[in-house]
């Protein structure tokens, strides 16, 4: 069996690529270690250990994601039914994606469920939630940029939706 500590550099450099928020840094380097011990031997065999330990690491990382993303909620839509009730809430997504008309909660609710997960909890965070964009991009896991991408064309979406 192999010395996995002496490839913490390696998972410290992936974690730091795939933008990982510093509160979940040491539990993904725990799961990279767990992954690392079960596949020792390919990697003692590896004739690039380091780089088959970045892949084996980022593969983990994303399975972890995943694995959150999904556990999460059935259905994410869910959070914007329950807030829909409250019309300030209301009041700022229709002012938004669709200000020259009156929207049904039905049919914003409709129009949000079929966005993509990232860009409904962008709109959700921000909108919703109130969070600054720095404080939900850390949450996410997203740069500042990306949030700001993923929001956007959440909002040109039910633009386009609703023939703004």
């Amino acid at each position: 069996m192999i010395d996995v500590l002496k490839f913490k550099p390696v998972i410290k450099n992936v974690l730091s690529k795939t933008k990982t928020p510093p509160s979940k840094a040491e539990d993904l380097m725990q799961e990279c270690f767990v992954s690392l011990i079960e596949k020792s031997d390919l990697i003692e065999k590896a004739k690039n250990p380091e780089g088959y330990v970045a892949k084996i690491c980022r593969n983990r990382i994303y399975q972890v994601w995943r694995e959150e993303t999904d556990s999460r909620s059935e259905d994410p839509t869910d959070l914007w039914f329950s807030s829909l009730s409250d019309p300030k809430v209301y009041q700022k997504v229709v002012k938004i994606a669709c200000p020259k008309k009156d929207v049904p909660d039905e049919e914003l609710y409709e129009a949000i469920s079929n966005l993509p997960l990232d860009e409904s909890r962008a709109i959700y965070g921000i909108f919703v939630e109130g969070k600054t964009r720095q404080a939900l991009a850390e949450e996410l896991g997203f740069g500042i940029t990306k949030l700001g991408n993923q929001l956007k064309r959440g909002i040109d979406k039910l633009k386009k939706h609703f023939e703004v």
